[in-house]
């Protein structure tokens, strides 16, 4: 039906994994403050561990989906320039997705110091954030929490995330309803024409 397919795939793909950046995001947040909120019984190591381990697995998807997210965003600019304002603000709010899902996605040859940009894995992380003075250490791989922002790979700000994403949600949607209000009309204006000759 649609005559530009390729514009309605590269947008619903931005509005899916703009999707998925909060879900993660919020996920994380969860898992996080569950295990602030750990008592301190004798399973706790195992909770805390298990904690751990998920809240890594969803750092990981968290990082995909920022990456997948403006990959389709860049894809659906080629149709629509003026998502390039969406691009530039992802890219100022949140400037370490590439690296960071590079680094997470080759992390056994960065800890074998053959990454691709090895000098970059380690990362001097400014506390200030937090209300903290100095730097901290972080590689792309470790969480970092300082008060109440929490920073994948010492980088990605998860907060700043869901702040940035959570209303690119809408705009996109508001984009496909306008793709396929346009498909609608001209299908309109062929079906009146076709009747009329």
């Amino acid at each position: 039906m649609m005559e530009n397919g390729t514009t309605y795939l590269a947008l619903a793909n931005s509005k899916q994994w703009i999707r998925a950046v909060v879900l993660e995001a919020e996920e994380i947040l969860k898992l996080h403050e569950s295990m602030i909120s750990l008592d301190r019984s004798h399973s706790f190591k195992a909770q805390a561990d298990s904690i751990s381990e998920l809240k890594k697995i969803r750092e990981y998807y968290f990082t995909i989906a920022l990456s997948k997210s403006r990959k389709w965003l860049t894809e659906a600019t080629e149709y629509d320039k003026s998502l390039q304002k969406i691009i530039d603000l992802i890219d100022s709010d949140l400037p370490h997705i590439r690296d960071v899902r590079n680094m997470k996605e080759h992390e056994i040859e960065y800890f074998k110091n053959e990454g691709r940009k090895q000098p970059h894995f380690i990362k001097e992380v400014d506390a200030d954030i937090s209300g903290i003075e100095g730097k901290i250490v972080s590689d792309a791989t470790s969480t970092v929490v300082l008060g109440d922002t929490y920073l994948v790979g010492g980088r990605l700000n998860v907060q700043q995330a869901i702040r940035t994403f959570s209303p690119l949600y809408e705009v996109i949607e508001q984009k496909i309803q306008e793709l396929w209000d346009k498909e609608l009309e001209e299908l309109d204006d062929k079906l009146n024409n076709s009747n009329k000759g």
